[in-house]
């Protein structure tokens, strides 16, 4: 249930993005077109030391 709330929170910011004419960033004030990445636990089966190596080969 977690991940279907986040894909309708995604969904949205991307629906009203589209309505305003703006990415994301500029609707959330970012100053800059570029953030740092960053991974998801999802990914590496809950593993914080695996998310740790996958950041940090870059």
């Amino acid at each position: 249930m977690r991940y279907a709330l986040s894909a309708v929170d995604i969904a949205l910011w991307d629906a009203l993005g589209q309505r305003q004419q703006q990415p994301l960033w500029q609707l959330l004030g970012a100053m800059q077109q570029r953030i740092e990445r960053y991974a998801s636990l999802i990914s590496y089966d809950n593993d914080p030391v695996a998310v740790a190596a996958q950041m940090k080969r870059g």
